[in-house]
């Protein structure tokens, strides 16, 4: 999936919540999570794109509700989230060599972005 973030006037800003997220995310997991096999983020003119590849949609839920969502509700603090949009991709073919991953054409993974909702 492929996930674009943005923000109205009054909410965080999508960019500053990622990063506050993203220095979080350590502590909170470890730095390993189950079944992500890619995560790439950057800002984009309204707001910031995040794509990740996972084993499963069940394991791309899961770390949403379980880690991602409750570090950006801190982070929040109260404040309107960021409005999201996700698009679900089938990934066909993935290698990422220094990463030892490769994902044969018509593998199982998915490609996504963590929620923030």
């Amino acid at each position: 999936m492929i996930e674009d973030a943005s923000a109205p006037a009054e909410a965080y800003d999508p960019v500053e919540l990622y990063d506050a997220v993203h220095r979080l995310h350590p502590e909170r997991t470890g730095g390993d999570v189950d079944g992500r096999l890619v995560h790439l983020a950057w800002p984009t003119a309204d707001g910031l794109r995040v794509v990740e590849v996972w084993d499963s949609r069940e394991q791309y839920d899961r770390h949403g509700r379980e880690d991602v969502g409750p570090l950006a509700a801190g982070v929040l603090a109260g404040r309107p989230w960021p409005t999201v949009v996700v698009t679900r991709l089938d990934v066909r073919g993935l290698v990422v060599p220094a990463g030892g991953v490769v994902v044969p054409a018509g593998g199982a993974a998915r490609c996504g972005g963590p929620p923030f909702s």
